[in-house]
């Protein structure tokens, strides 16, 4: 089964993440995703004894997360990478600026009607992807690129 479509991805501010438990904020819904990608990091290792090869090892240690949005308003921009928003709605750049953990969700729909649920409990995220350009004989839209890296 395949996966043909991608849909409402949700980020959730994550307001506590202690010893004592875990809590997320409200939802940031994002609308306009086109496209994610999910790609694992592991940490693998051998232990090999008596000559041969006696255990394999394999600790997840994180997820990169690349998704393509239509458009990311800056408001929301601001909040995922700890800016700040002044009256008339600019957001300025400090070199002090600390992006803020949040957790993801979204849904994936397989070619047979069925979806799988994901969720990823905290993570960050890095200046977007920017692309611009003059206005040309043809219309060809430019997109945001999201890049962020989750945890275990």
């Amino acid at each position: 089964m395949g996966f043909i479509k991608a849909r409402n991805l949700t980020l959730f501010p994550v307001t506590k993440d202690d010893e004592t438990g875990y809590t997320a904020g409200e939802p940031i819904k994002m609308a306009g995703m086109m496209d994610i990608k999910l790609t694992p990091q592991t940490d693998r290792a051998n232990t090999f004894a008596d000559d041969i090869m006696y255990r394999k090892t394999q600790i997840f240690s994180s997820c990169d997360v690349e998704f393509t949005m239509e458009d990311v308003l800056e408001e929301v921009r601001a909040k995922m990478l700890g800016k700040k928003v002044d009256s008339i709605g600019g957001v300025s750049d400090n070199a002090n600026d600390i992006a803020p953990d949040y957790a993801l969700a979204f849904k994936a729909g397989r070619d047979d009607g069925t979806w799988k649920y994901t969720v990823l409990y905290k993570g960050s995220f890095e200046e977007f992807e920017s692309e611009h350009a003059s206005r040309a004989d043809k219309a060809e839209p430019k997109n945001q690129g999201v890049k962020g890296t989750f945890v275990a």
